[in-house]
């Protein structure tokens, strides 16, 4: 009897180790998918120098500015962008399906909300033509540090008052260091309802997104 049981135990202590192993194997076959993120690009035309923050892919923050063309990257898959010049905070959006990110689209439909952002940004940059003969927007250096002498904190722009951030736009315009124009909401407006349709038509694109490494097969031996 004694040997029957010990039998028995034996066999389904070597069925459970059978069953772990096909587990674990099962577990390294299908590992999680990787994170390859998304590049993304800030628009009202395409405009450089905008300061921007994202959980990246290693889950870590990533901050910098928008270059290329608007461009910025690379964030985790879903994540939000929160974005800034200067000291102002512009505000932040999700991951949209384009990775097309606008004054209008971190406004969240608020139209006068949106026109501020834009008035804000378009009178602080300046233009150009690049290779590609896309007209890029730059907020330079002097435009940030002239901003920064109105506005010594951090602050949202949301919460700062139509006519106080008209004021802080003139006093930044105006500055020796800069060579800047005023950019009225009403005008800004206008602007980006002309982007909107170059959006629309594909004119404007968000970059190149990142792709998981080619993987290569295995080798055998001889």
């Amino acid at each position: 009897m004694k040997k029957y049981i010990s039998s028995v135990l034996a066999a389904a202590l070597v069925s459970t180790l059978m069953v772990g192993c096909s587990d674990d194997n099962d577990d390294n076959s299908n590992p999680p998918a990787q994170d390859v993120g998304f590049n993304g690009i800030f628009v009202d035309r395409q405009v450089d120098g905008v300061s921007f923050s994202c959980p990246g892919v290693d889950g870590n923050p990533l901050q910098g500015t928008t270059h290329d063309g608007g461009e910025f990257g690379v964030c985790a898959t879903g994540s939000t962008v929160s974005f800034s010049v200067g000291n102002l905070v512009l505000g932040s959006m999700a991951q949209t399906n384009d990775n097309i990110f606008t004054p209008r689209g971190i406004a969240g439909g608020d139209n006068d909300a949106a026109n501020q952002i834009a008035s804000l940004v378009l009178s602080l940059s300046t233009s150009s033509v690049n290779a590609e003969g896309e007209t890029v927007l730059t907020i330079g250096t002097a435009a940030v540090e002239a901003l920064n002498l109105e506005v010594v904190a951090a602050v949202d722009i949301a919460t700062i008052s139509a006519e106080t951030l008209s004021e802080t736009i003139e006093a930044v315009v105006s500055n020796e260091t800069t060579d800047l124009e005023v950019v009225t909401p009403e005008e800004a407006e206008s602007h980006m309802n002309e982007v909107a349709e170059e959006i629309s038509d594909g004119t404007i694109v968000a970059p190149h997104q990142p792709e998981l490494p080619a993987t290569t097969g295995s080798v055998g031996v001889n």
